[in-house]
């Protein structure tokens, strides 16, 4: 259902159906997908396919962190989610401003985007 989200996301169907997406998007993450969490969170963030609503987004990636942390399979995307993290309690968003917290989870999405963690090493 992740995957079916993102062909409608991207408009992979020849149009893009932010609605559609966020549905596949929805049952993924009730089912458990860190990803597909983030995505949802995302959708709430800009507005997409809904309402905006920073308090649902922010409940969404936190989510999407508890699930990467819990199933280890997501570590792949756990530079997204902690980069939409860090975005919300810098700015405040649904939260109080904690530049220190953000920096923290900033430091921990430039690991997760460099570190070849099958090699145990940097890529760059």
């Amino acid at each position: 259902m992740c995957n079916l989200g993102y062909i409608y996301e991207y408009g992979r169907t020849g149009k893009r159906d932010y609605k559609k997406a966020f549905y596949c998007f929805k049952i993924a993450a009730d089912d458990g997908s860190a990803e597909a969490c983030y995505k949802v969170g995302d959708s709430y963030f800009y507005g997409d396919a809904i309402k905006q609503n920073y308090n649902l987004a922010l409940e969404y990636y936190i989510k999407a962190e508890d699930f990467a942390n819990k199933s280890g399979i997501d570590d792949d995307i756990k530079s997204d989610i902690y980069y939409r993290l860090a975005l919300c309690l810098y700015k405040g968003y649904s939260t109080d401003e904690d530049p220190l917290s953000a920096l923290e989870y900033i430091n921990e999405a430039e690991y997760y985007s460099y570190c070849d963690r099958f090699e145990g090493k940097f890529m760059w």
